[in-house]
């Protein structure tokens, strides 16, 4: 199993910038999301869960399975 951390506010170190496209770069790829951008300041629940089910939610009209997740 191989683990990856996103420290998208910068509680934990100070590598906003490369944790953040980062993190757009693997949730665009994992999730389908192409078109992903640094949005998750609009999303509802910032929170790594709360981002991918929006984000996913917004573009493919459904609910984000537990699976998937």
């Amino acid at each position: 199993m191989k683990l990856a951390v996103f420290d998208i506010d910068g509680t934990l170190t100070e590598t906003y910038r490369f944790d953040a496209q980062m993190y757009v770069r693997a949730v665009g790829e994992v999730l389908d999301l192409p078109d992903v951008t640094e949005t998750w300041r609009e999303c509802r629940h910032v929170t790594d869960t709360g981002i991918c089910r929006e984000l996913f939610r917004r573009r493919h009209g459904r609910e984000l399975l537990r699976e998937e997740l």
